[in-house]
């Protein structure tokens, strides 16, 4: 009989295969505990004025793609679909099924804010920035909540007054 970690562990390597998004498989599984690359001391920090909706944007995604309840966990995945691109939103829709599966089976959820946050690159219409996550997540195996740092490297792309996520790396 497969323990319930198992069973995670198989639907997050799915969902790394599937796509690029192996950012799920950091927050699903509790993240990395590695703060070495934490921007801590670079929070808001954007290279000029007229990078700052990317920034803000950036942040809201990684709290949507890392914030998620079982007892919601449709509304979660909409509204990770919602702050993307739709080639990226495509690939985050092949692995829902895997993601609904892995959240719900152990009653999983998580709680985060962003600690850091830093724009690596901009254009008018394009942006790399980074953000550093701490969250909180509770499962119906330990409902202590466990913290973890995760480290998100975001490309970003202007869709006339919005920016969306287009590509998504954990680091």
């Amino acid at each position: 009989m497969f323990s319930s970690r198992t069973r995670l562990l198989g639907a997050i390597a799915s969902v790394v295969v599937v796509s690029a998004i192996t950012v799920v498989a950091c927050l699903t599984l509790g993240g990395s505990t590695d703060s070495s690359h934490s921007t801590h001391s670079s929070i808001d920090r954007a290279p000029s004025p007229g990078a700052a909706p990317a920034l803000a944007a950036a942040k809201a995604f990684a709290i949507a793609l890392t914030t998620y309840d079982y007892t919601t966990v449709d509304d979660y995945l909409a509204g990770v679909a919602r702050l993307t691109t739709a080639p990226y939103a495509g690939q985050f829709a092949s692995s829902q099924a895997t993601l609904r599966s892995a959240i719900t089976l152990d009653e999983r959820t998580s709680a985060s804010t962003v600690t850091g946050a830093q724009i690596l690159s901009a254009t008018p219409t394009s942006a790399e920035v980074k953000v550093t996550i701490e969250a909180k997540y509770t499962s119906s195996e330990d409902s202590t909540p466990q913290p973890s740092t995760q480290v998100y490297d975001l490309t970003l792309v202007r869709r006339g007054t919005t920016w969306l996520v287009s590509d998504v790396a954990s680091s």
